[in-house]
């Protein structure tokens, strides 16, 4: 199902609006009864049958409506060409095409003029109905066009149509000037000018709707695909709030633990350890102890065939790949067979990247790892490792893998399609935008395959990193949180967990429980932009990604980029030009006051 554009948005339909009229241009009155039958259980809908012999008759009973849906079913369109052209100028016309793309080749005027065009490439009953859920606002649509449409069309396009997705809105409609939030136009454009990213999406809502929703650039700097509402990004560290804190939250909420609470009643290997007096909060707060890095993919690697070590400072004759300033990497490292294989197989599962697939029990090693890893001091220190015992405690509280519990308890009843680990599952690749072009450990592009190292030698499914998804769908999380839990007409999470999860701030740093917050005392280090209040909370991805949410405004702002492409060691100048800083002062400056 393609939705080729919707000037007037008759998708869906205002169903407050009266004077309906379903004309279908079929050899009979029958051809069309699916879809206009599956409209009027809805709302009144009146229908007509365009007849060539009686077109002065048919424009005459349309003049008095308020908006016309045209049903093609006929391949003979031409003759209706000037009646459809005269209704499409008059007033919001919907040409929905049951069949061959190439009718509307036939009546390139109309299909200028007409605010909305379908391709439903069939008139069987079921797909008449589905158009007729889709005007409803019960149906889905993402469809791109595979091959150009005469100059009408590119390759490519298609808009998204989502019942779960709020609308846009003017930003007038929630006391913001439209005027000066476009200028995050320009800052985009000039992020993708330095280099700081191929391609973005930025999303800004307020009250709840979305003001700002916008696509920039392409999925690589060669620009051959364009980024889409649809497209799917690797999240990195929003991970970190977006999935492992959600459950955190919810079974917190269930009484399943509470903050104070050792993390080794729950994970049992870290009895009689160092860190077994490490607390859900201590792990929350990034306050355990724990280093900020540990490299476990070293235990998948043949240390032997790394003559000199895996990197270097400087290069020699063994170290002659540069990966960055001071970077040199091993020229011919080996995996270690013992837990690597380049084929699958029961034995070896979890795949990491296009040809490489993890021993099934790698991730049991590398909480192992976690184990015997040195503690630092209890003071504030971020760390990945501290979300990836956290996840460790929600599966054996849940009694579940993560991404089951998750996709079970919030992303599938939020609505949330485009919201998953392990992508390529479920997604075909050239939805997903790469994170990387050439991966020095795993040998090749990076789409579909979490960038994150650690994350990807879980398998993919990891507390710190490992989820993609949209804009669209991190805004609905965002905005569940903004409304104490709530999401449609159903409670995910009660008040008062999500008030204690998103105010209650450590007195050792800026970081509140599993999000991030703005450094209002030292606001050079802070995420956020210096006009964002005290309340605000939200998180950052090493890919390029952010989520922000302000209560005190009731503004949500989401940011999505894949910053390391093509690769992990370019200078980070989404940073260095403060991209998303500048673009939230102008969210800011846009508010009315």
């Amino acid at each position: 199902m393609t939705v080729l554009k919707d000037s007037s948005s008759l998708v869906p339909l205002d169903l407050s609006v009266s004077g309906t009229v379903l004309l279908s241009v079929s050899p009979s009155l029958s051809e069309a009864y699916p879809f206009y039958h599956q409209l009027k259980q809805t709302f009144p809908v009146g229908w007509l049958h365009a007849n060539v012999d009686s077109l002065d008759a048919v424009e005459a009973r349309l003049r008095p409506t308020q908006r016309v849906l045209v049903a093609l079913h006929s391949d003979k369109v031409e003759p209706y060409a000037a009646l459809l052209e005269k209704l499409a100028k008059d007033k919001p016309l919907a040409l929905i095409c049951f069949g061959d793309m190439k009718m509307l080749e036939k009546i390139p005027e109309v299909v200028r003029h007409a605010s909305t065009v379908i391709l439903a490439h069939s008139d069987e009953k079921f797909v008449q109905r589905y158009v007729a859920d889709l005007f409803l606002d019960n149906a889905y649509a993402d469809g791109r066009l595979s091959i150009p449409l005469s100059g009408l069309f590119k390759a490519g396009d298609g808009l998204t149509v989502d019942p779960e997705a709020p609308r846009q809105y003017s930003p007038e409609d929630v006391g913001m000037n439209a005027s000066i939030l476009s200028q995050i136009d320009s800052i985009a454009e000039e992020g993708i000018r330095l280099k700081a990213y191929p391609g973005c999406h930025v999303m800004i809502l307020r009250e709840g709707l979305p003001v700002y929703n916008k696509c920039f650039g392409s999925y690589t700097y060669e620009g051959k695909e364009p980024v889409k509402e649809n497209s799917l990004y690797d999240l990195a560290s929003l991970t970190k709030v977006t999935a492992t804190l959600l459950a955190v939250m919810k079974l917190y909420d269930e009484g399943k633990f509470g903050l104070t609470d050792r993390v080794a009643d729950y994970v049992p290997i870290l009895k009689k350890t160092d860190k077994a007096r490490i607390t859900v909060q201590d792990l929350l707060f990034h306050e355990s102890g724990l280093p900020a890095y540990w490299p476990f993919y070293e235990e998948a690697v043949d240390m032997k065939s790394c003559k000199g070590g895996l990197f270097r400072k400087k290069p020699d004759k063994n170290h002659t790949l540069k990966l960055a300033e001071n970077v040199y990497a091993c020229n011919d490292f080996r995996y270690n067979p013992e837990w690597v294989s380049h084929v699958p197989s029961a034995e070896y599962p979890l795949q990491v990247a296009d040809s490489l697939f993890l021993r099934s029990d790698f991730s049991k090693n590398m909480v192992e790892q976690i184990v015997k890893v040195p503690l630092k001091g209890k003071s504030y220190r971020y760390s990945c490792l501290n979300f990836m015992l956290l996840k460790e405690m929600v599966e054996k509280i849940a009694g579940m893998p993560m991404d089951v519990y998750l996709d079970s308890v919030f992303y599938a009843p939020m609505g949330l399609r485009h919201t998953a680990f392990l992508p390529l599952r479920k997604f075909p690749k050239e939805q997903i935008v790469p994170s990387v072009e050439t991966d020095f450990l795993r040998g090749g592009k990076l789409q579909g395959f979490v960038q994150d190292e650690a994350a990807a030698f879980m398998g993919g499914v990891s507390g710190n990193a490992g989820l993609f998804s949209t804009t669209q769908d991190v805004a609905r999380i965002a905005q569940m949180w903004l409304d104490k839990g709530i999401c449609g007409d159903r409670r995910y999470l009660s008040r008062a967990t999500c008030e204690l999860f998103t105010t209650l701030k450590s007195r050792d740093s800026r970081r509140g429980l599993g999000f991030d917050k703005p450094d209002t005392e030292h606001t050079d280090n802070s995420p956020c932009t210096p006009e964002a209040p005290a309340s605000v909370f939200g998180h950052t991805g090493f890919t390029g990604t952010c989520v922000w949410i302000d209560p005190d405004n009731e503004l949500i702002f989401v940011f999505l980029s894949n910053r390391t492409y093509p690769s992990v060691y370019e200078p980070n100048n989404l940073v260095r030009y403060n991209i998303r800083t500048r673009m939230q002062q102008v969210m800011y400056q846009s508010i009315l006051h």
